[in-house]
């Protein structure tokens, strides 16, 4: 995280404080449990159609939601441009995969 933020992002040097290491490690688990949950789904998409679809949708409002977010955090353009727009697009491909064809 220190190398992103001050070296990648010229954002200076990231803080030590708890709530710091809190929401690093904290959202780091909370992808893998998200990783390991579309993981499992893979094994029989016919079954779990309706939760991939809700799970695309939802991430679709997420990746406006983190575009907002590095915005009003003030990081850089292209940052806010490659994260949530490059996982609200992903994730609409993934719905329209989804579709009968």
């Amino acid at each position: 995280m220190q190398l992103i933020h001050q070296e990648w992002l010229g954002l200076g040097t990231l803080p030590d404080i708890p709530i710091l290491h809190y929401l690093n490690r904290s959202l780091s688990a909370l992808y893998a449990l998200s990783g390991f949950i579309l993981y499992y789904v893979t094994f029989d998409i016919n079954k779990y159609k309706g939760l991939i679809k809700i799970g695309l949708c939802a991430r679709i409002l997420f990746g406006v939601t983190t575009t907002a977010i590095a915005y009003e955090s003030g990081l850089p353009c292209y940052w806010m441009l490659l994260e949530g727009p490059t996982i609200a697009i992903l994730c609409l491909l993934g719905l329209n995969w989804l579709k009968p064809h």
